[in-house]
């Protein structure tokens, strides 16, 4: 298996997913985060029942697979809210193509749903996952969510020494804009990229 990938809402979480998506990335794995609040919440199983208890696992034994691994996490700023995405102006990946984003500042706007329009203003929403200041000198972050002061979710992008790498939206919201073209693209680069690499 080359990449691993997460659907919207990730957030309960064993210690022993914890530390084998650790020992994925280490031996050159890529992992794509498609979601937001991922690893919010511990599971431990018993024979009969699953017992989902605690929150916020930062500094609870899930230290390195948040501040290494995903590089945001959540918090409460631009809860239930939802806007577009914004292109930073920073050194792009590799793999991205520039002329796919010519054209593109704002992308993940409204919703991919007739039903959910007038409610659902863009894919950076609902709950939202920033980059952790402990993050910065690993990470790059590629797009930033417009949902009002430090409300939107960071788009944000690692190489690993293992040669892994990790795309992560950081956005329970993001099913909503699936179908957006700038989003596709990321998606579609990335995974190329990744399965490209030895």
């Amino acid at each position: 298996v080359k990449v691993l990938i997460f659907g919207a809402h990730n957030e309960y979480w064993t210690e022993a997913k914890a530390e084998n998506i650790l020992r994925f990335v280490e031996n050159g794995g890529h992992l794509l985060f498609l979601g937001g609040n991922t690893a919010w919440r511990q599971v431990k199983r018993g024979r009969k029942f699953d017992a989902i208890f605690g929150s916020n696992l930062l500094n609870h034994g899930f230290d390195r697979l948040i501040r290494e691994v995903l590089g945001t996490y959540y918090d409460i700023n631009g809860y239930d809210t939802y806007s577009s995405y914004k292109l930073m102006e920073t050194e792009v990946p590799e793999w991205m193509d520039p002329a796919s984003f010519v054209n593109t500042s704002s992308f993940g706007v409204g919703t991919d749903f007739e039903c959910c329009e007038g409610l659902i203003g863009g894919a950076s929403g609902l709950e939202t996952d920033k980059l952790l200041p402990e993050s910065k000198e690993e990470f790059t972050i590629i797009a930033k969510g417009s949902n009002g002061f430090d409300g939107g979710a960071d788009v944000v992008y690692r190489k690993f020494p293992s040669g892994g790498t990790v795309l992560n939206f950081g956005s329970v919201a993001l099913w909503h804009r699936t179908q957006d073209q700038t989003i596709r693209a990321l998606v579609k680069q990335f995974l190329d990229n990744a399965l490209l690499m030895e």
